[in-house]
């Protein structure tokens, strides 16, 4: 604000979300992220697809080399694709003229699922809310899974079959094809809300949207956070999240320290 008689608006600058936690730029405000479990949002390409015997030998359940990809989206949709590398042919060439061999090759040799997930990070848990899946009895069910997540590797295990053996799933993330964008609500403009660069978050600045009714710094600094926590939560974090953030104040000393108070 220029003229001290006006009351002070407030903008909150870039902000960046790092490993679940938002790395905003915010005035001589700044928290470690180090406790908080990074994201497994993005693209994750299938490095092993292995089954562990009940005598403790870990082989390979699709083969060698199997090919796969994984996708967990931020709106908590999700894909699971696996494929063994050799797999057996049509001989006709037709797939509705296939033997019995054939048809079961194509069964035993993959395994895809898709539907929504949500992760718990203090149990170590993906909930895979499975919409239809490869094998059909497993369509409209649930399947938990514990995983580990060390660095870019992310891993799960299935349930025990009935021979005892247990599914073991492999995978790194796709560094090259972690961007994507989330647009402006209810704009035509070209820019973007935020950016998910990989497990970052990189978030556009923001005004209070209720500069009529909010006239004062602390009103206006609520506002704002409040606009940014909408944001956050479309994304599954919330303001704990927070690492940094940069406030942009404008208005006359008496009033300004409100923000600062309330932050």
């Amino acid at each position: 604000m220029l003229a001290g008689s006006r009351p002070a608006r407030q903008y909150i600058g870039l902000m960046m979300i790092k490993r679940l936690a938002l790395l905003a730029a915010l005035l001589a405000v700044c928290a470690s992220a180090a406790a908080h479990e990074p994201s497994i949002v993005g693209t994750w390409v299938l490095t092993g697809a292995d089954k562990l015997l009940p005598d403790g030998k870990r082989v390979p359940d699709y083969g060698p080399n199997p090919h796969g990809l994984v996708m967990f989206a931020a709106d908590g949709y999700y894909s699971v694709q696996i494929y063994r590398a050799e797999r057996l042919k049509f001989s006709s060439g037709d797939k509705f003229k296939g033997t019995a061999e054939e048809y079961q090759d194509a069964s035993l040799s993959t395994s895809v699922h898709f539907g929504r997930y949500t992760v718990d990070p203090v149990k170590h848990t993906i909930t895979f809310k499975i919409d239809r899946s490869s094998v059909p009895n497993l369509d409209d069910t649930t399947a938990v899974r514990p995983y580990e997540l060390k660095g870019d590797e992310l891993s799960w295990r299935v349930a025990a079959r009935a021979d005892g053996s247990v599914p073991i799933t492999t995978l790194r993330r796709a560094l090259d094809a972690q961007t994507s964008r989330i647009p402006l609500p209810n704009s035509d403009l070209p820019m973007s809300a935020a950016v998910w660069a990989g497990d970052t978050l990189y978030v556009s600045g923001s005004l209070d949207p209720d500069l009529k009714t909010h006239t004062d710094t602390t009103s206006q600094t609520v506002g704002t956070i409040k606009d940014l926590q909408k944001l956050l939560e479309s994304q599954k974090l919330t303001l704990s999240d927070v690492v940094m953030m940069h406030v942009y104040l404008a208005g006359d000393e008496a009033r300004s320290g409100g923000g600062n108070s309330r932050y």
